[in-house]
């Protein structure tokens, strides 16, 4: 997925990414989630998961919070 977003960020700077689980695929949706806008931070990157299991503490909840919507 990482080398389609560096394909097409320098083409569609206004490109948004949703990601999306249940259970353990939104566990892993949001620590994806989390990647891509580390990654690519110009990138507007917003989760939409259901069920999913806590997968950090309190600080990495936070960190989180600030980085993807």
């Amino acid at each position: 997925m990482a080398s389609i977003l560096k394909k097409y960020s320098a083409k569609a700077s206004t490109m948004k990414t949703i990601c999306t689980g249940h259970s353990l695929g939104a566990a892993i949706a949001a620590i994806s989630a989390l990647s891509l806008k580390i990654f690519f931070p110009s990138q507007h990157v917003t989760i939409h998961n259901y069920g999913q299991p806590r997968i950090g503490n309190k600080p990495f909840s936070n960190f989180m919070a600030k980085k993807v919507d």
